[in-house]
């Protein structure tokens, strides 16, 4: 009711907060905890949809992914991606997204896929622009998909990653080169996401 009249931040000595803890509070360092995680967000975004996507209480002009409230820039996103040639030290490994083509009219990006070690699983991938490290994402995320291709390695189905970049974490053009850190210690390149924003040059 106050929402529809207009209010926006109202303020109510009388009442008491609770804060429920979320089961998966901390780090999602197990296979686990990632299954858990992506469980409760799922449940989250069924419930409360609407009011993700569009907040009447949040400002449209500022991001949604970062905690600096910068703005959220819309644009068209050029992407290209390639594979580097498959080394010895992983069985298999995939780019699912982004996909090759133009993405239309958004404020972030999202990079994902997967990796199956050939005797060590994987840890971390980490984006490089450069030589420098600008992310670095766990690479333990459920992916049944994937165990069921590989059934011969049990780490298989834990096997996924994925991140998410603002356009101006980008913009107007980025060449980012996926490296995995497998739990031996071993760095092996995957492949290479090529972005630019054509309207912000």
């Amino acid at each position: 009711k106050m929402i529809d009249k207009g209010y926006r931040n109202i303020y109510v000595p009388h009442a008491v907060l609770y804060h429920h803890e979320s089961k998966s509070r901390g780090v999602e360092n197990t296979g686990e905890k990632q299954l858990r995680f992506q469980q409760e967000i799922q449940k989250m975004k069924q419930r409360w949809k609407h009011l993700i996507d569009k907040d009447p209480c949040y400002n449209p002009h500022l991001t949604r992914q970062q905690e600096d409230f910068s703005l959220r820039i819309k644009t068209n996103v050029e992407v290209s991606v390639s594979l580097y040639e498959k080394d010895p030290e992983i069985v298999e490994c995939s780019i699912d997204v982004p996909k090759p083509g133009v993405e239309k009219d958004i404020s972030s990006i999202c990079i994902g896929g997967w990796v199956v070690g050939k005797t060590s699983p994987p840890v971390t991938v980490e984006l490089i622009v450069a030589g420098k490290i600008i992310k670095e994402i766990p690479a333990n995320l459920h992916r049944p998909d994937v165990g069921e291709i590989h059934p011969e390695i049990p780490e298989a189905k834990y096997c996924g990653f994925w991140g998410e970049l603002e356009v101006l974490e980008f913009a107007p053009e980025m060449k980012i080169s996926l490296e995995v850190i497998l739990q031996d210690g071993s760095h092996v390149r995957l492949g290479m996401v090529n972005l630019k924003c054509p309207s912000l040059i």
